[in-house]
This record gives C-alpha cells, sequence and structure tokens, in this order.
C-alpha cells in the first residue's frame, strides 16, 4: 500500500506541475518493444537462472513542461520470465517462469539537444522513471517426462503466494524523437523483490523499442 500511495502523490504533484506551467505540446501515443530479462535469486539456493526474451505494448500521454523537458504517464502490457536449472537428489529439473504485468510508469525526460530538421519537440532525450507492476497472471513451466507441464503461480501479498502482487522499479534510458516516431532503449532496475517467499529475487531488463506519437 506504501507503494501505490507513493505512485499516487508522485502522480498527482506532476499532473499539478504540468496545469501550473502549460502545456505547450503533448499528446497520446503507443510503443512496443522487447526485452531481455534477468532474475536474480536468493543465493542460499542452489539453482541456475538464464534469462527470456519477453515483450512490451501499451499506450502513453506525454506532457511538455518547458522547452527541455517533458513528464509522461503509460499504461503497459510487459511479458517478463527467467529459465532456471535446479537439482533435487539425483534429479535436473528444467523451469520457464512467465509474468504477466501491467505497469504504470511516471517518466521524466530532459532534451539533450534539437534535431533542427524536425518538428520543434524533436531530438534527443534521457529519461528516468520510477515504475508500478501490478502482476496479473504467472505460470512455471515444468519439463518433466519428456514434454513441458503449466502450472500457475500464486499472486498476492502472503508469504505463501509466489509472486508479489505489488512490485517496483526505476527505468532509465534513451530515445531519439523524430516527428512522429522515436526509437527507444534503456535498462530496468527493479527495486523490490518478485517473490513473496524469497528475499532476494529481482530482475534487471534491458529493453529496446519503438514509440509512434499520433
Amino acid at each position: 500500500m506504501r507503494i501505490i500511495k507513493m505512485f499516487m502523490a508522485i502522480g498527482i504533484a506532476m499532473i499539478s506541475c504540468g496545469i501550473t506551467l502549460g502545456q505547450k505540446k503533448g499528446g497520446l501515443g503507443i510503443q512496443a518493444g522487447i526485452n531481455r530479462v534477468f532474475v536474480t535469486v536468493d543465493k542460499t539456493v542452489d539453482i541456475k537462472v538464464t534469462p527470456m526474451i519477453g515483450f512490451h505494448i501499451g499506450f502513453f500521454y506525454n506532457m511538455q513542461i518547458v522547452k527541455d523537458f517533458r513528464v509522461s504517464s503509460a499504461v503497459i502490457y510487459i511479458t517478463k520470465g527467467a529459465e532456471s536449472e535446479f537439482r533435487d537428489g539425483p534429479e535436473t529439473f528444467h523451469n520457464k517462469s512467465y509474468v504477466r504485468c501491467i505497469e504504470v510508469p511516471i517518466q521524466c525526460s530532459y532534451r539533450l539537444f534539437k534535431l533542427k530538421s524536425f518538428s520543434c519537440t524533436s531530438g534527443v532525450y534521457i529519461s528516468a522513471n520510477p515504475y508500478l507492476d501490478i502482476n496479473i497472471y504467472g505460470s512455471i513451466r515444468t519439463f518433466k517426462d519428456k514434454k513441458y507441464e503449466d502450472y500457475p503461480m500464486n499472486i498476492g501479498n502472503s508469504k505463501d503466494d509466489n509472486i508479489k502482487r505489488f512490485t517496483s522499479g526505476i527505468k532509465v534510458g534513451l530515445s531519439i524523437h523524430l516527428d512522429h516516431i522515436e526509437p527507444y532503449l534503456g535498462y530496468d532496475w527493479g527495486i523490490t523483490p518478485l517473490s513473496s517467499n524469497l528475499k532476494d529475487n529481482s530482475h534487471r531488463a534491458f529493453y529496446f523499442g519503438l514509440a509512434f506519437h499520433l
């Protein structure tokens, strides 16, 4: 609940700031891309984890607060996953874990320099944004008897749940705004643990994609 209250407070403050300073340029857009996720696990657990490829798609709204500074908010559907291998006695198990979530980021972007051949809001931007993930579905695919079997993961905030309902993190990135299109890339650092029953179980990710300003 503290995380939710924090994001509500930040969102209200940023919207109020935008109204106070006046919105010069802004508008809706859609974005989509790919993320490569690295999951960290508790060091006391003997599990080998390898990254997997996920994707993200959603829409956003930009507010150009002043000449070189803008604030964006978005609603993004994201898939994250990891492949793990562990031993239990003589047997070796191979699992693939998947999590689907709705991400709500609050992004602050600063324009390093303008591209003269394009629109007045075009340029090269650096950005940083805290985000809240609402995890909506998770599953584990286990390789057993020469085939994969899917098992749903419990999502909630109790110690018995596999995945927390709410997690958070921060992203830093770089983008090039060219009129209606904006390719971007960045790094995602998950702050809160993904699992309710493991202390050190967060994620890191590299991501890239393309935004289209409507």
